[in-house]
Order: structure tokens, then sequence, then C-alpha cells
């Protein structure tokens, strides 16, 4: 049946079978998340999801010549992957870094250019494994400390690979 298709209805069944996947992809997590904890949990992993996808639409518009709007979103993912680590613990951020990055990558492969899409997630997973444990080390410090450092320090190793999205 694939080949009787006309070239422009290709992409819209490949788009279909994705959709499908991180459907199927969700429903896999409803069923292994504790009841009391899925809609925080299912809303944080949509969060992530969001927050790495605008981001990487967004790294497309300038605002000024080393300056993008996705820049100005994609802080906000250390925000929730700091927030879960604090109220959660790192294992349960990590899996949260491991959803959001699964579903973000094919999510923009769909929305943006390859060269985005790729460096985006090597950048996403260095970034927020290493915040994980920066934050984890320092979390028992003054409540500032540990958030600071932890954003601060896990944005560095992956400047490179955001600034060769662009």
């Amino acid at each position: 049946w694939w080949d009787n298709l006309p070239k422009e209805d290709y992409k819209l069944v490949l788009e279909k079978q994705v959709l499908h996947l991180l459907l199927d992809f969700y429903f896999f997590i409803l069923l292994f998340l504790s009841e009391a904890l899925m809609l925080v949990r299912l809303f944080l992993i949509f969060l992530m999801t969001f927050l790495v996808v605008i981001s990487n639409v967004l790294v497309e518009i300038p605002i000024n010549r080393w300056l993008t709007w996705g820049a100005l979103v994609y802080p906000f993912t250390y925000l929730v992957t700091e927030l879960t680590n604090r109220f959660y613990g790192p294992a349960k951020a990590r899996q949260l870094v491991y959803c959001g990055f699964f579903i973000a990558i094919i999510v923009s492969f769909l929305v943006t250019t390859e060269r985005i899409a790729v460096a985006s997630a090597v950048a996403f997973l260095i970034s927020q494994l290493l915040d994980i444990s920066i934050f984890n080390r320092f979390r028992k410090a003054a409540w500032w400390l540990a958030p600071t450092l932890a954003s601060s320090l896990a944005t560095f190793p992956s400047e490179p690979f955001s600034l060769h999205s662009k």
C-alpha cells in the first residue's frame, strides 16, 4: 500500500505513525506511574517536552545577532528539572529528563531541521543530567545555592552544541 501513495501523502502517513507512537508512549507511562503522582508526573513530562520543542522552534527566530527567542525559553527546563529533583529526588528527575528527551526529540524532528533537533538532543541530555548531579550534590546547602550552581554550571558543556544548531 505504501507504493500506491502519492508522494505528498508519505509525510502525512509518517506523521500519523509518529503521533500514534507518541500516544502509545504516553499510555505506557500512564500504566507504570503510581496513581497518586500520575497527573503531576504527566504534567511535568508534558511541560518538559513543550519547553524543549518550543525552544527548538524559537531558536530559529533571532532577537539580535547573538541571541534567539529559544535562549529565553530553554532555561525554564532547568526549573522543571530542579523542582522535580527537589521534591521527588534525582532518580525521578532523571526519569523526567529521559521521557522528555524521548518525546521532544521525535517532535523536534517533525517541526524543526535535523541539525537543530540533533544538537538540541545532545545539549539537552548533557546539560540536564549534569544539572541533576550538581543540584543533588548541593541540595543540603543554602536553598539558593543548589539551583544557582546547577543551572549555571550545567549550561557550559552544552553551549558548543547550541551554537552549532543555528
